[in-house]
């Protein structure tokens, strides 16, 4: 035990193998108390926002109509759909059309390309 406290203080010169075993062990101590403190933290954490009261779950029914004329989306997908834009938005936002985008259509990297050399300006 005396030999942790000690590890606590600078080594000078050429330090033998006591004593930076006795090094490795305090940072070894103080990482895995650091990490345990964090773990109990999460999971406090955790246990606190459990206690909450679980949205509702009748979010559907009032949204109003579901989009038609698109075959690629079941009734099941444009539910859930409907149900996020409620829960984000809040009442009074309704989905008037989905469109499927290509998978094969890069539009954020376009889009970023295009606002970083919008941002350049010449001389």
């Amino acid at each position: 035990m005396i030999s942790l406290l000690l590890a606590t203080e600078p080594i000078g010169g050429h330090p033998g193998l006591a004593e930076n075993l006795a090094y490795q062990t305090v940072g070894i101590l103080v990482v895995m108390t650091s990490l345990g403190i964090l773990w109990l933290c999460v999971a406090a954490l955790g246990r606190l926002l459990a206690l909450r009261p679980a949205p509702s779950t009748g979010a559907a029914a009032v949204i109003g109509p579901l989009p038609v004329g698109n075959d690629d989306l079941t009734p099941e997908l444009l539910v859930v759909l409907h149900a996020t834009v409620y829960e984000m938005l809040g009442p009074g936002h309704e989905i008037h059309s989905i469109r499927l985008v290509n998978p094969f259509v890069q539009a954020w990297s376009v889009e970023g390309r295009r606002q970083i050399f919008q941002s350049h300006h010449t001389r």
